[in-house]
């Protein structure tokens, strides 16, 4: 049985992206084997660091958003730049409860037009980084966009939502 713990270990190891790229073998101590159960037949665990295990997954999503949108399930649109974002709904709602609220109210959702004046195409790329990689690039440029436009994004009160059929226009309010 050991020999087949093995060859599962290899394969489970062979699907993290990052040692492919770097042409380096995994090290085997990142799998761990548990013994769960003796009976009625004995029967292992294979256990996987829970950070690496994460960071690859959102590793893997996040290179499907950048070389492979076809793969997304959502656009992001930023109406008066007139640039698209691919992301998936689910990174964007676990995230920020603004997207989930959008989400959960349009199950059908593709397509989300953001019409926030002072949101820069550069500042929501970083915040999508962000949300991605855990990693904000933050310069003397784009600081105070990046955090404005986060709590902006952060807070649904602060927009007003427009329904259509698989999309939806979310509009800076009109302040006085």
């Amino acid at each position: 049985m050991i020999p087949d713990l093995r060859i599962i270990v290899q394969l489970l190891q062979s699907c993290h992206s990052l040692p492919a790229l770097l042409h380096e073998p995994p090290p085997s101590s990142r799998l761990i084997v548990e013994k769960t159960t003796d009976y009625p037949s004995t029967e292992y665990s294979l256990v996987e660091d829970v950070a690496l295990h994460f960071t690859c997954l959102m590793d893997r999503l996040n290179e499907q958003r950048l070389f492979q949108p076809d793969l997304c399930d959502v656009d992001i649109v930023l109406v008066q730049q007139k640039s698209t974002f691919p992301a998936h709904k689910g990174v964007l709602a676990a995230y920020s409860q603004f997207f989930h609220s959008l989400f959960t109210q349009n199950k059908q959702l593709q397509r989300v037009e953001l019409s926030l004046e002072a949101l820069t195409s550069r500042g929501f790329q970083q915040i999508l980084n962000f949300i991605y990689t855990s990693k904000l690039l933050v310069n003397g440029c784009n600081v105070q966009d990046v955090l404005k436009r986060s709590r902006r994004l952060a807070d649904e009160r602060d927009c007003h939502v427009v329904p259509g059929a698989h999309s939806q226009q979310v509009v800076e309010p009109i302040l006085g």
